[in-house]
């Protein structure tokens, strides 16, 4: 069975810059008394990672039909709403405990569109239908890999029970990919969530 290290240990590595390593310690040891507006009961070391859009990536191709249909998202236009990840471990330096999943906002964005020979653009909805769910259980792994267990929603995209999860640094990064037909029908996800210091502080 694969050793577990707890969330803020990461924050701890030698990777994360020294500022970081000093806020994520700051929350485990000192915690802050606010309540947490994301989850009941978070405990005061809860830390959140925060969405960025300026790291998503996002392709989809459908070539399966007569049509052709080819999506790109675009990150450099504007992207409205927030969404945010805290973790609640058991202790400060527990491998284990409960996430919230956060949401603020319409969270869309622009894709450019390609369908047959006509190229425009058009709305990018980061979260599916299905809706995602909001809260569950955790583990982070020796590798910085992180495994949820949803309580509730339909996890699919960058929470696809298939999607690569894992802690790099200061950031939370999911890549994702989707074949079928074939793969005359392919879509590859990647996300980014960045440090954001105590859950309590809000989405």
């Amino acid at each position: 069975m694969p050793v577990s290290i707890s969330v803020v240990n990461l924050m701890k590595t030698s990777t994360v810059p020294s500022l970081l390593r000093a806020a994520a310690v700051a929350v485990a040891l000192a915690g802050c008394n606010e309540s947490d507006p994301g989850g009941p009961n978070l405990p005061d070391w809860a830390v959140q990672f925060r969405f960025e859009p300026q790291l998503i990536e996002y392709y989809y191709v459908d070539s399966s039909s007569t049509g052709f249909l080819e999506l790109t998202w675009l990150r450099n236009l504007q992207f409205n709403g927030e969404n945010c990840l805290q973790f609640a471990a058991r202790t400060p330096e527990d491998t284990v405990g409960s996430f919230y999943f956060v949401t603020r906002g319409p969270n869309v964005g622009w894709l450019e569109r390609t369908a047959g020979t006509t190229t425009d653009t058009t709305t990018g909805y980061l979260l599916p239908s299905p809706p995602l769910g909001t809260r569950g259980s955790y583990v982070v792994m020796s590798d910085g890999r992180l495994q949820l267990n949803w309580f509730d929603g339909t996890p699919s995209r960058y929470f696809d029970p298939q999607a690569n999860l894992r802690f790099v640094g200061d950031t939370l990064f999911s890549d994702f990919v989707f074949r079928a037909r074939a793969d005359s029908i392919y879509a590859r996800w990647r996300t980014a969530w960045l440090f954001d210091g105590p859950a309590a502080n809000g989405c």
